[in-house]
């Protein structure tokens, strides 16, 4: 399946038993210029690699039959899901959305560090904490996200059929840190592609706060 190793073949098969099931997804490509840019809350549409990344799953996802859609607030999630999944109702939920670059939304990197140098060298020595002005940092991030995954597997909540979320990189980068342990100074050592999706089950959902 392009841009994405996480999703095995035999889906259905190998996670029938699993219940809750979510699949993680990130949104379609979005820009066409090459320049690396810091994109948050910009409400981009998807490109036309995006969409056919999106398209790329229709087949499989047909068959995984999801019962709830979810996506953030921004249009690059709406669009990748509808292209997922056509004809099937999706919810939004803002928690779901990018972190919030306040001051650096859309700046390059080269601007960024022409304009904001101390701030920049902060957020490389405390990626977690570290808040852009105007914005959010990680750590925002995932008190806001976290609740909205505790929901799905609440095990107050009867065990529905299998859900989509669509969101972006950085919220998969902070749950994945979470469900892996791992230390979240190794934010940026995680790298969801465009169009990526990961399995996400209760045995996988350890220490969410």
């Amino acid at each position: 399946m392009p841009e994405s190793t996480q999703l095995p073949a035999d889906l259905l098969k190998k996670f029938s038993a699993e219940k809750p099931l979510v699949c993680l997804m990130r949104h379609g490509r979005i820009l066409d210029s090459g320049v690396k840019r810091f994109v948050g809350r910009t409400d981009l549409p998807l490109n036309a690699e995006g969409r056919n990344q999106a398209k790329a799953w229709q087949k499989t996802f047909k068959q995984i039959q999801f019962e709830k859609i979810y996506v953030s607030g921004l249009l690059r999630s709406r669009q990748t899901a509808e292209l997922c999944c056509p004809g099937q109702s999706v919810t939004t939920d803002p928690r779901l959305n990018e972190i919030d670059l306040g001051d650096w939304e859309n700046l390059s990197f080269d601007q960024v560090k022409a304009r904001f140098p101390e701030d920049f060298e902060q957020r490389g020595q405390n990626i977690y904490h570290f808040r852009t002005p105007g914005g959010e940092s990680f750590k925002d991030l995932k008190e806001r996200v976290v609740p909205f995954f505790e929901s799905l597997f609440s095990t107050a909540i009867p065990a529905s059929g299998p859900t989509l979320v669509v969101s972006h990189s950085g919220v998969i980068r902070v749950m994945a840190c979470l469900w892996a342990e791992k230390s979240f100074d190794d934010l940026l050592t995680l790298s969801p592609r465009y169009g990526q999706n990961f399995v996400c089950t209760l045995r996988g959902i350890k220490n969410l706060r």
